[in-house]
């Protein structure tokens, strides 16, 4: 009998048939697991999705905090407490086009950490409020501002210099509340640095 004439493979094709069968199944369960996983950190992220993307909405608003020099018709102060920081920023706000300015409160309260916006117009009458939540379980939050002025220069608990900003900001808070708050420090772009 002429090997030839006999149909089906030989032991040698076959296992190399099982092998390749064996690599493209690993490669499946490779792919379903990565996209398994995925699919959960996808689900937790948007679960704390809206008070990232108001933490970097924050970090911009701050950076260009207005100055007590700016000449507008309504107060553009900035005062900052231990727990709450106060100021007034020209940066654009794409959900208040109507707005000539928004002042920024944020303060703490009961394991929260909440951040006020008040639209105003052009003479600092608020137009609409808007309050959100940064944080919750947030515990031992802290603000704090650094000066350049050589005669006091460094980190305070309180900022009451109504003629300057302060060159730096910064909120800390104990680690565990949702979503994580790492230590969060912003420089003022119209902070005056030169004295």
């Amino acid at each position: 009998m002429n090997w030839r004439d006999r149909s089906g493979l030989s032991l040698l094709e076959l296992l190399i048939a099982l092998a390749l069968l064996a690599v493209i199944s690993a490669a499946l369960a490779t792919t379903t697991n990565f996209g398994v996983q995925l699919l959960n950190r996808t689900e937790q992220l948007s679960s704390t999705n809206t008070e990232i993307a108001l933490r970097i909405r924050l970090r911009r608003w701050m950076e260009r905090a207005a100055g007590p020099q700016l000449i507008v018709g309504f107060p553009t102060t900035f005062s900052g407490t231990q727990d709450r920081v106060e100021f007034v920023t020209l940066a654009p706000a794409p959900f208040a086009p109507d707005s000539a300015a928004l002042r920024i409160i944020l303060q703490t309260g009961t394991d929260t950490l909440n951040l006020q916006i008040n639209e105003v117009d052009d003479t600092g009458t608020a137009l609409t409020n808007h309050n959100r939540v940064l944080a919750t379980e947030i515990r031992n939050v802290s603000f704090s501002y650094y000066t350049t002025d050589p005669d006091i220069a460094g980190w305070h608990d309180t900022w009451t210099n109504e003629t300057a900003l302060p060159a730096l900001v910064r909120i800390t808070a104990d680690q565990g509340s949702t979503p994580s708050w790492p230590e969060f420090t912003v420089r003022l772009i119209f902070a005056q640095t030169d004295y």
